[in-house]
């Protein structure tokens, strides 16, 4: 499979003259713009792999709003104090949940069993979890 901007597929047809009029002509002028330009192969990622990248993404969106709603508590006055905390343990159990899903898939899944991922260390840029594969033992931690 290769990914073809949009922009670029239409820039190329701008350049050789063509603009697809309907979905035949859009077809070729796209399958032109393969053999022309040979765009590089994309690898489709393994379900399971799609699957665990999708949860640290939401683990990540939950991570930050449970950031806001404990930013809430601290400005809020304390008689709202009532409507934000169950919020937050909604929220906690959620990560919770989430974090055994991606431990049961990592378990589970070949290419990370040599690999080990702590995710419940919590990296300051929450952006993904971080390997620590070898980090602990160079580090003798």
């Amino acid at each position: 499979m290769i990914r073809a901007s949009r922009k670029h597929s239409k820039r190329f047809a701008g350049a050789i003259s063509r603009r697809a009029k309907n979905d035949r002509l859009d077809a070729e002028l796209i399958a032109h713009y393969g053999e022309a330009i040979k765009p590089t192969l994309t690898v489709i990622k393994p379900k399971n792999i799609r699957l665990m990248s999708d949860l640290v993404i939401r683990r990540n969106q939950l991570l930050s709003m449970q950031t806001m709603e404990k930013n809430r508590i601290q400005i809020l006055p304390a008689s709202l104090h009532s409507t934000i905390k169950p919020m937050l343990t909604t929220i906690k159990n959620q990560i919770t949940k989430l974090e055994e899903k991606l431990v049961k898939l990592i378990e589970d899944s070949p290419e990370y069993q040599a690999k080990k991922y702590d995710i419940t260390e919590r990296p300051r840029n929450r952006k993904h979890c971080r390997c620590i594969t070898d980090w602990r033992r160079s580090n003798n931690t």
